[in-house]
């Protein structure tokens, strides 16, 4: 977040670099960078076996931002509701977690370039439930996980009835405890929710949806 243009207006310049050298030199002061980062979304972000730390390839990310500062780094598990709302309110310096870029995110943080990854919306259902085309969920409940920035399209396109859910560990209970005909959510958490868990007799019958680059955030002030 600390760029390297050159502005035409200088006195516009000299106030973001003020503005970002304010934040910089808190991180650089406390030693500290806190990055939020997801705890239930293998294998980007999740605890290990043990439960004692955090794990996963954003992780990753996280622990090579951090040494290339020479700080200190701080994870906060933070979920699709709250991630935007704790770097805007300071609780957390960045937020790597399997975030979508979107106009509407850009509106409310600052998304940095380059993306790091992409992904599409597939639908995981039980097996034996005859699907051919998105367009036959039209009126049926469908499970979604709250905070998704994909959920407002698949119900204005597929005419869907939303089921909302708190995390992929409660989405996942609603499947499987009939509450929907499926769930729609991020193709590459699926797969690896059907490699690693429980999921027998449930499977992908459509095509991969709504595709889109996952980005880095910060707060909109930086």
């Amino acid at each position: 977040w600390l760029s390297q243009s050159v502005a035409a207006n200088s006195a516009a310049v000299a106030l973001r670099y003020e503005t970002e050298g304010e934040a910089f030199s808190r991180i650089l002061e406390k030693n500290e960078l806190v990055i939020g980062v997801k705890s239930d979304y293998p294998p980007w972000g999740m605890y290990s076996e043990d439960g004692s730390e955090l794990i996963g390839l954003e992780i990753d990310l996280a622990k090579d931002l951090a040494k290339s500062l020479g700080v200190d780094l701080t994870l906060i598990p933070v979920n699709s509701r709250n991630r935007l709302q704790k770097v805007e309110e300071g609780a957390v310096d960045v937020v790597i977690a399997t975030m979508g870029d979107s106009d509407s995110r850009r509106e409310q943080s600052g998304l940095l370039l380059p993306h790091y990854y992409s992904s599409g919306v597939a639908l995981l259902s039980r097996e034996d439930i005859i699907f051919e085309s998105w367009a036959q969920l039209v009126g049926r409940e469908l499970c979604l996980t709250s905070g998704a920035y994909y959920n407002n399209s698949i119900i204005e396109r597929y005419k869907i009835k939303p089921v909302f859910f708190d995390g992929t560990r409660d989405t996942g209970y609603g499947v499987k405890t009939g509450q929907c005909i499926g769930w729609a959510y991020d193709n590459t958490s699926l797969e690896q929710l059907i490699r690693d868990g429980p999921w027998s007799g449930y499977g992908f019958k459509l095509q991969i949806i709504l595709p889109g680059a996952w980005a880095v955030a910060v707060s909109k002030a930086e």
